[in-house]
Protein backbone atom coordinates (compact mmCIF):
# COMPACT_ATOMS: atom_id res chain seq x y z
CA UNK A 1 0.00 0.00 0.00
CA UNK A 2 0.98 3.40 -0.58
CA UNK A 3 0.90 6.27 1.51
CA UNK A 4 -2.06 5.47 4.21
CA UNK A 5 -4.21 8.49 4.85
CA UNK A 6 -5.46 8.42 8.50
CA UNK A 7 -8.30 10.12 10.39
CA UNK A 8 -8.15 10.79 14.47
CA UNK A 9 -10.71 11.75 15.95
CA UNK A 10 -10.81 12.77 19.55
CA UNK A 11 -11.59 15.78 22.05
CA UNK A 12 -8.88 16.89 22.91
CA UNK A 13 -7.16 19.26 20.09
CA UNK A 14 -3.33 19.10 21.72
CA UNK A 15 -3.08 15.22 22.06
CA UNK A 16 -4.68 15.21 18.31
CA UNK A 17 -1.78 17.14 16.80
CA UNK A 18 1.00 15.00 19.34
CA UNK A 19 -0.75 11.65 17.74
CA UNK A 20 -1.04 12.95 14.02
CA UNK A 21 2.44 14.52 14.33
CA UNK A 22 3.74 10.79 15.83
CA UNK A 23 1.72 9.53 12.57
CA UNK A 24 2.95 11.80 9.77
CA UNK A 25 6.57 10.75 10.66
CA UNK A 26 5.52 7.40 9.90
CA UNK A 27 4.81 8.96 6.30
CA UNK A 28 1.00 8.84 6.88
CA UNK A 29 -1.37 11.39 5.56
CA UNK A 30 -3.31 12.26 8.69
CA UNK A 31 -6.37 14.41 9.46
CA UNK A 32 -7.71 15.39 12.72
CA UNK A 33 -11.38 16.20 14.13
CA UNK A 34 -12.70 16.90 17.58
CA UNK A 35 -16.05 17.04 15.60
CA UNK A 36 -18.01 14.64 13.32
CA UNK A 37 -18.33 17.86 11.32
CA UNK A 38 -14.66 17.85 10.96
CA UNK A 39 -15.01 14.83 9.00
CA UNK A 40 -15.94 16.80 6.23
CA UNK A 41 -12.60 18.63 5.92
CA UNK A 42 -11.03 15.77 4.38
CA UNK A 43 -10.87 16.46 0.90
CA UNK A 44 -13.52 14.62 -1.02
CA UNK A 45 -11.26 12.46 -3.14
CA UNK A 46 -9.23 10.88 -0.90
CA UNK A 47 -10.25 8.30 0.99
CA UNK A 48 -9.33 7.30 4.42
CA UNK A 49 -7.75 4.02 5.20
CA UNK A 50 -8.23 4.08 8.87
CA UNK A 51 -10.15 6.03 11.42
CA UNK A 52 -8.38 6.18 15.41
CA UNK A 53 -11.38 6.93 17.84
CA UNK A 54 -9.16 8.30 21.18
CA UNK A 55 -9.77 7.53 24.42
CA UNK A 56 -11.28 11.23 25.08
CA UNK A 57 -14.71 10.51 23.44
CA UNK A 58 -17.82 9.14 25.08
CA UNK A 59 -20.13 6.07 24.32
CA UNK A 60 -21.93 8.39 22.45
CA UNK A 61 -19.38 9.71 20.13
CA UNK A 62 -18.57 6.13 18.85
CA UNK A 63 -21.44 4.96 16.38
CA UNK A 64 -21.85 8.07 14.41
CA UNK A 65 -18.41 8.34 14.06
CA UNK A 66 -18.35 4.71 12.86
CA UNK A 67 -21.60 5.03 10.83
CA UNK A 68 -20.21 8.41 9.20
CA UNK A 69 -16.57 6.97 8.71
CA UNK A 70 -17.65 3.58 6.98
CA UNK A 71 -20.72 5.37 4.95
CA UNK A 72 -18.20 7.72 3.43
CA UNK A 73 -15.07 5.25 2.87
CA UNK A 74 -16.34 2.29 2.50
CA UNK A 75 -13.59 -0.65 3.56
CA UNK A 76 -12.42 2.00 6.31
CA UNK A 77 -10.31 0.37 9.34
CA UNK A 78 -10.88 1.41 12.64
CA UNK A 79 -8.53 1.57 15.61
CA UNK A 80 -10.35 2.09 19.35
CA UNK A 81 -7.71 3.89 21.64
CA UNK A 82 -9.88 2.50 24.31
CA UNK A 83 -10.74 -0.42 26.52
CA UNK A 84 -13.70 -2.47 25.72
CA UNK A 85 -15.21 0.05 23.53
CA UNK A 86 -18.38 0.77 25.25
CA UNK A 87 -21.64 1.73 22.91
CA UNK A 88 -19.78 0.64 19.53
CA UNK A 89 -20.87 -2.40 17.68
CA UNK A 90 -18.19 -4.97 18.72
CA UNK A 91 -18.27 -6.16 14.71
CA UNK A 92 -17.60 -2.76 13.42
CA UNK A 93 -13.88 -1.88 14.38
CA UNK A 94 -10.68 -3.65 14.80
CA UNK A 95 -9.76 -2.76 18.34
CA UNK A 96 -6.34 -2.56 20.12
CA UNK A 97 -6.04 -1.82 23.69
CA UNK A 98 -2.03 -1.60 23.35
CA UNK A 99 -2.10 1.51 20.68
CA UNK A 100 -2.73 3.54 23.74
CA UNK A 101 0.11 2.69 25.41
CA UNK A 102 2.49 5.17 23.68
CA UNK A 103 3.34 5.92 20.65
CA UNK A 104 5.49 2.86 19.35
CA UNK A 105 2.93 1.07 20.22
CA UNK A 106 0.24 2.92 18.46
CA UNK A 107 2.67 3.28 15.27
CA UNK A 108 2.59 -0.97 15.61
CA UNK A 109 -1.04 -1.22 15.78
CA UNK A 110 -1.37 1.18 12.36
CA UNK A 111 1.01 -0.85 10.49
CA UNK A 112 -0.83 -3.79 11.00
CA UNK A 113 -4.09 -2.51 10.14
CA UNK A 114 -3.34 -0.54 7.12
CA UNK A 115 -1.35 -3.85 6.16
CA UNK A 116 -3.98 -6.06 6.21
Amino acid sequence: MSQPSILVYGRDARLLETRRWVLEQETSRVWTAVTLSQFDLVESDDPIDLLILCHSLSTEDCEPAIALATARWPGIKILALFAGMKGCHPGSFAGAEDAARGPAHLLKAVAQLVAA
